[in-house]
């Protein structure tokens, strides 16, 4: 009886339809990354009279990986390079088409050796996004295909993400999840700031029996937003979620909630919970430092392996110092990670700058330090490593094409 309402319950979120005069900016959607689409006008395209955008980003990193071992080789080097293409086409101001490819190059494997056989460098191409999006009468906007879907509040963990199957990375320069399958149904409310959305997930679906749905309402009451997210299908734990964003004094407050229920242990509920501060500073005139806290609570942690999402208790510190000065183009970061489950840490500074008007320097060093544990893995938690890991250093170039 469970499962036969719980579908149900997801679409009747997600019914309220309104009038809206034009499709609103889904930056809070696919939460404003520069690795999903960009942002192009009606009015820039009808400028130019180019109904077809053509563009991308090449991205290249290095990683140096320094650990407790005495010899060179025990402190391997990685090399992943990435390039992406768009297309971008708009026929008209109600139809859209999109479509993002990536490829991967590594030159060097040194950090997954399994992958040797494959020869001294791999070449990995990957479908980001492809996706054809319209309208029904301006009401409501319809998109189809694989696409980026980022919801949430906070910034570190995300607890409400029923749609990913994986977690971002927060210590990534880059979020390089692909998008996922979906059918979405948008239904903006204008006049009050609420969006309404229904998805049914087409992912490694031959039946209709397989197939999934997810629904979110987001709410605009005063100075808070409110995020509602459940999502169920066939063989898998349902899930929902709650999400909070407000300014309060001075501060800016996010908060989420995250439940799935266990089909294999009569639906017991799993929960995540994740709450952010954050406060910025005005130190002249003109610029201004941010300071931020987080906390993440995962009481079952053993369902969960992934990335940050193996311990119960994590927090982390974030000190953002962007343009300061008369350095308008530089941003320096200071992040603290810790896993207080294992008592594990990192501390790591980002440094980026612009250069030569359109490349994006980045730099940052990285101290693993505390207990072993997953902050500071050794070769028993990372077969991949030749010892305990205690510094990494990078430096990445990018280049918006």
């Amino acid at each position: 009886m469970r499962r036969a309402l719980l579908p149900a319950l997801l679409l009747l979120i997600a019914l309220p339809v309104a009038a809206q005069e034009k499709d609103p900016d889904e930056d809070a959607l696919f939460g404003g990354d520069d690795s999903d689409e960009p942002i192009i006008s009606d009015q820039k395209l009808a400028e130019e009279d180019d109904k077809l955008q053509i563009g991308g980003l090449l991205y290249m990193q290095s990683m140096w990986t320094f650990t407790e071992g005495s010899d060179l080789s025990d402190h391997p080097i990685s090399l992943p390079n990435l390039l992406e293409i768009y297309l971008d086409g708009r026929p008209s101001d109600r139809l859209r088409g999109y479509i993002r490819g990536r490829m991967l190059w590594i030159p060097s494997l040194a950090l997954d050796p399994p992958l040797s056989a494959l020869g001294s460098e791999i070449f990995v191409p990957m479908l980001d996004q492809m996706w054809l999006k319209f309208d029904i009468a301006r009401r409501v906007y319809v998109t189809v295909g694989k696409q980026a879907v980022r919801w949430g509040a906070t910034r570190l963990w995300n607890p409400v993400d029923v749609i990913n199957s994986t977690r971002r990375d927060p210590l990534a320069l880059f979020d390089f999840r692909t998008g996922v399958p979906v059918l979405k149904l948008h239904m903006p409310v204008e006049s009050l700031g609420w969006n309404f959305y229904v998805l049914g997930m087409m992912d490694q679906v031959d039946s209709l029996d397989k197939a999934g749905v997810a629904a979110r309402a987001e709410f605009v009451i005063s100075t808070w937003e409110l995020g509602l997210t459940g999502a169920w299908r066939d063989e898998v734990d349902p899930r929902v979620g709650l999400d909070l964003s407000a300014g309060i004094w001075e501060f800016d407050v996010t908060s989420e909630l995250g439940v799935g229920f266990d089909e294999d242990d009569d639906h017991a509920p799993k929960v995540q919970v994740t709450g952010g501060l954050q406060y910025g500073v005005k130190y002249t005139d003109e610029d201004v430092m941010y300071f931020g806290l987080e906390y993440f609570y995962n009481p079952d942690a053993a369902a969960e392996a992934q990335f940050l999402y193996a311990g119960e208790h994590y927090g982390a510190f974030v000190m953002l110092l962007p343009g300061p000065g008369n350095w308008d183009h530089t941003n320096f970061t200071l992040s603290l990670l810790g896993n207080f489950s294992d008592n594990s840490f990192a501390a790591r500074l980002d440094y980026s700058t612009r250069a030569l008007t359109f490349m994006t320097v980045q730099a940052f060093i990285t101290g693993h330090f505390g207990d072993e544990g997953e902050l500071r893995p050794t070769t028993e938690l990372n077969p991949n490593l030749p010892d305990t890991q205690v510094i990494d250093i990078g430096l990445n170039l990018r280049i918006d094409l």
